[in-house]
């Protein structure tokens, strides 16, 4: 509709500045000589018509533009989470198929997530942050001494190891083996995420780009999900799954 709308107005702005150029031959021709195009300044409505172009153009191309510019964010956080599947296979391959706890430590002072742990495998502590992530770090455990990330991760499979007492949260579950993840392909790994209002909860999904959630299941293999299209076990909320 935009698009015919534009075109309309381009075509009436032509035939307007033939009419006007029809209209300078004329009166060149009463007068006995004709002036040369070359020397005839422009005039306000060819002016506007170019103006007018511009501004189609502009408008025709912006959002083209904007839907590339998050395609490529869309990739590049996409990319990250292919390379913390990575990390998390050569993981488990050093410590005999074991999975890293999501957050553990000796103390409430010395605490460490699974991000801190697959660092080693990474060397890269920017891929933990999504370039749309709105505050960056929506997954914020800051208020225990921990990092903030962009990315969220399977509570069913990476076990809270808080130690006694501990502040409110989730609770203790053991560390689990691969061999207790039949379907590693189905089984989310890590994902856009943030942590919602409450005390210290499990992270939540975030549907960041174009209504989507970008994800790394078990297996390492890394895509964007529909939002309105969770994986198996998983829901729009939660993506914190164990398919058997």
């Amino acid at each position: 509709m935009n698009l015919c709308c534009s075109e309309d107005v381009l075509i009436a702005s032509l035939r307007l500045v033939q009419k006007e150029d029809i209209l300078v031959l004329a009166q060149g021709r009463g007068q006995g000589s004709v002036r040369p195009a070359a020397k005839r300044a422009f005039t306000l409505i060819e002016l506007l018509v170019v103006i007018a172009i511009i501004a189609i153009l502009a408008a025709i191309l912006m959002p083209v533009f904007a839907r590339a510019r998050a395609k490529a964010q869309q990739a590049s956080c996409l990319s990250n989470l292919h390379q913390m599947g990575l990390a998390l296979q050569m993981y488990v391959q050093d410590y005999d198929q074991v999975l890293p706890p999501a957050i553990s430590g000796p103390d409430m002072a010395h605490l460490v997530t699974t991000m801190d742990l697959l660092q080693p495998y990474e060397r890269n502590t920017q891929i933990t942050l999504c370039m749309m992530d709105a505050k960056p770090g929506s997954v914020d455990y800051s208020a225990w001494g921990l990092s903030r990330y962009s990315y969220g991760w399977n509570g069913r499979i990476f076990a809270h190891r808080l130690p006694m007492p501990s502040p409110p949260g989730p609770p203790l579950a053991p560390v689990l083996s691969m061999e207790a993840v039949p379907y590693p392909c189905d089984t989310t790994a890590f994902y856009d995420g943030l942590t919602p209002p409450g005390p210290a909860p499990l992270p939540q999904p975030d549907a960041r780009h174009q209504e989507g959630v970008n994800v790394v299941f078990v297996d390492g293999h890394a895509k964007w999900n529909p939002a309105a299209s969770p994986p198996p076990g998983c829901t729009s909320l939660s993506y914190h799954n164990l398919p058997h």
